[in-house]
């Protein structure tokens, strides 16, 4: 309340602000991390990765802050990245409504009047003649 009072507004915005946080890794050790993972364990997952750093190298990082770590460098992937679409995304057509539809199949599509075809048309119903 005396900040307020003696500086004004500006006097509410924290002191801390601009400035790294207190559990914040620097820089030259997050670069040694990612440059041990990288020459020894590129295929290793956050999680087993995070088991021989600590084993072999006696570096202890939290396993979020390891991938973290890893998704920043390039190593890893998150699950959404890794995961393929399951099909292939269809594009906006010009008007509202409008479809290509193919049907590859043989049809009687004008009874005993004409020879089976296959639809290939630019609306959301099959020709009619």
């Amino acid at each position: 309340m005396d900040r307020l009072r003696a500086e004004g507004a500006a006097g509410l915005v924290s002191r801390k602000r601009g400035r790294p946080g207190n559990h914040c890794y620097d820089d030259a050790f997050r670069e040694h991390v990612v440059a041990i993972i990288r020459a020894h364990y590129p295929d290793f997952g956050p999680t087993l990765a995070r088991e021989y750093l600590a084993e072999r190298h006696y570096i202890h990082l939290a396993c979020e802050t390891l991938r973290q770590l890893m998704i920043a460098a390039g190593l890893w992937k998150d699950r959404e990245a890794r995961r393929p679409r399951p099909y292939q995304p269809r594009y906006r057509r010009d008007c509202r409504g409008e479809l290509v539809q193919v049907d590859g199949s043989k049809h009687w599509w004008f009874e005993d009047r004409g020879p089976q075809c296959t639809c290939s048309s630019t609306s959301t119903t099959p020709p009619v003649s």
